[in-house]
């Protein structure tokens, strides 16, 4: 599912259930404050356009240009993208 794919990018270390992905997910959110102006489902819709490029003899993959939105979300999070 796509919001299975959203989670491996934000937590990319296996996980038991969706539902500590989902604490963890609202967690960081509303340590941020993030719950005043987006809900958890905006956030993972926005992160579903972003797309990865594996090129052979290439060391880091290549993803697609991000939104101002996706690249608050990569800060908030703490994902190592770009």
């Amino acid at each position: 599912s796509h919001s299975a794919y959203i989670y491996s990018i934000i937590f990319p270390h296996p996980v038991k259930s969706n539902l500590i992905l989902s604490s963890q997910i609202k967690n960081i959110m509303n340590e941020a404050g993030w719950f005043k102006n987006h809900n958890m489902q905006e956030v993972i819709d926005e992160m579903k356009s972003l797309r990865v490029v594996s090129v052979e003899g290439r060391r880091k993959p290549i993803y697609t240009t991000t939104t101002a939105f996706q690249r608050e979300i990569i800060e908030l999070f703490g994902l190592n993208i770009g």
